[in-house]
C-alpha cells in the first residue's frame, strides 16, 4: 500500500529535521511569553516553515501572534491541519509542554512536505496563541481561519499515552464587590465590607460543592481583596473558572455560581456586579476512525497505549471548540510519571529535558503518519466526516 511505504520513510525525514526542532523548542522553552504576547514563539515557529517550503501568513484573524502556513501539493485532496500552542503559564513557564506542542506540530508539517510530491491535499500548520485561558482558537475559529480545513490534530504530553481523555467545559466569571470606606478601627459600624461579601461568596460556592456532579470543578483566586489594612475594603474582586463535561449543564452551572455571590452581596448590604468570559471553552468531542488511525501508528513505533478511556477529565482546551467545527483529536502522550500533574515545576523541567526532546520526536512522527492515512485514502476521510457527524 502506498500509504504504508509512505510512513515507512517517515522515521529517516524526521532525523534531517530533529536538530532544528530541538533548538526551536528550547528557544521557546527559554523565553516563556504568557498568552497573546507569544511575538518570539510565533516568529521562530514562523520562520522555520518558510525555511522548508510553506507559505506562511502571520497575524491571522487578527489576533497578532497567530500564523497560518501551508504547502498545497500537485493533487487535489483533503486539508489536514497541525496545532500548535506556544504560551506559557504565569511564573510556571511551559509547566504545560507548550514548547514540545509547538515544536511537534511544526514537525509533522516539515516531515509531511518533505512527501508533498507523494500524496494529494493541502499541509497546514496553524499557530494559536492563548490556549491558557485566553481563547485563541476560539477568536481564529470565528474569524474564519478553520474554514478550508477537513481534520486537525495535535499532540499534548501528559503522564502515559492516552488516544482520547474527556475535557470540560468552561467558564470564566468575574466578580466585583462594592461596600463603603470608613476608617476599620475608629468607626467600622459605618462602613460596608465588601471583602466580607467576597469571602461569603467564596464560602457559598464551597457549599455548593456538595450538591453538584462529580464532574463539576470549580476554583478561583482573589485578584483584589482591599487597599490598606485600616481602611475597611471598597472594592474586591474575585475570578472563578466553572467547569462541567456536561455543556447543557454549563449555564445552569453557572447561574448557580453567581446565585452565591447575589445572595452574599445581599447579606452584606454590598454592590455586586458580575460577567462572563465570552470565550466560552467545549469540550472535546470524539473522532473513532482519526484515534483509530493514530493508535495503530503509534503501536507501530513500538509505543504502548491505555486502552482504557480515563473517566477524570483534564481541565479544558479551547481545542475542544475546534472539534466542534471540524474532526479533530487531542491525543495526549507520556512525557512524565503519571504521579506528576501540568502545571507544576516538576512538568516544566520536563519539558525542557530529555523526555521532551524524546516526545518531540515521537509526536512528529505519529501525527505525519496519521495525516498520511487520511491524505492517501478516501475511504478513510469518508468515515471522518461520517464520525464527526455522529459525535454529539
Amino acid at each position: 500500500m502506498k500509504a504504508e511505504k509512505l510512513k515507512k520513510m517517515v522515521p529517516n525525514i524526521l532525523e534531517t529535521f530533529l536538530p532544528d526542532l530541538y533548538e526551536l523548542s528550547n528557544l521557546i522553552f527559554q523565553n516563556p511569553e504568557i498568552a497573546y504576547k507569544e511575538v518570539k514563539a510565533s516568529n521562530w515557529l514562523s520562520s522555520f516553515l518558510k525555511e522548508n517550503g510553506f507559505s506562511v501568513k502571520q497575524n491571522v484573524g487578527n489576533v497578532k501572534t497567530a500564523f497560518k502556513a501551508e504547502k498545497i501539493t500537485k493533487k487535489k485532496g483533503p486539508s489536514i491541519a497541525f496545532i500548535s500552542e506556544y504560551d506559557a503559564l504565569p511564573e510556571l513557564g511551559h509547566a504545560c509542554g507548550h514548547n514540545i506542542i509547538a515544536t511537534m506540530g511544526v514537525g509533522a508539517a516539515a516531515i509531511l512536505s518533505s512527501l508533498a510530491s507523494e500524496i494529494p491535499g493541502k499541509i497546514l500548520s496553524i499557530g494559536t496563541p492563548a490556549e491558557e485561558g485566553g481563547g485563541g482558537k476560539i477568536k481564529l475559529l470565528k474569524k474564519g481561519v478553520f474554514d478550508d480545513v477537513d481534520a486537525a490534530m495535535m499532540i499534548h504530553p501528559s503522564g502515559k499515552n492516552e488516544i482520547f481523555r474527556p475535557a470540560l467545559a468552561r467558564v470564566k466569571i468575574f466578580f466585583d464587590f462594592y461596600g463603603k470606606p470608613t476608617h476599620a478601627a475608629a468607626s467600622p459600624e459605618k462602613g460596608i465590607n465588601a471583602l466580607d461579601a467576597l469571602v461569603s461568596t467564596y464560602q457559598n460556592i464551597s457549599l455548593l460543592r456538595q450538591q453538584l456532579p462529580d464532574d463539576v470543578r470549580i476554583h478561583g483566586i482573589i485578584t483584589k481583596g482591599g487597599d490598606a489594612l485600616n481602611i475597611t475594603p471598597e472594592h474586591t474582586q474575585l475570578v472563578y473558572l466553572v467547569r462541567t463535561k456536561n455543556k447543557d449543564f454549563l449555564p445552569e452551572l453557572t447561574t448557580k455560581v453567581i446565585a452565591c455571590a447575589k445572595g452574599a452581596a445581599i447579606s452584606h448590604n454590598a454592590k455586586l456586579k458580575s460577567r462572563l468570559d465570552s470565550l466560552k471553552y467545549d469540550p472535546l468531542k470524539r473522532n473513532t476512525t482519526m484515534e483509530t488511525l493514530f493508535k495503530e501508528n503509534l503501536k507501530a513505533l513500538g509505543e504502548s497505549v491505555e486502552e482504557k478511556i480515563s473517566d477524570i477529565p483534564a481541565g479544558s482546551t479551547d481545542f475542544g471548540n475546534l472539534s466542534y467545527k471540524i474532526p479533530g483529536i487531542h491525543p495526549r502522550l507520556k512525557m512524565v510519571a503519571p504521579n506528576i500533574s501540568a502545571h507544576t515545576p516538576e512538568f516544566e523541567k520536563a519539558s525542557g529535558g530529555k523526555a521532551g526532546k524524546k516526545l518531540i520526536a515521537l509526536g512528529s512522527q505519529v501525527m505525519a503518519m496519521t495525516a498520511i492515512d487520511l491524505m492517501t485514502s478516501n475511504n478513510n476521510m469518508k468515515k471522518v466526516r461520517e464520525d464527526f457527524k455522529k459525535q454529539i
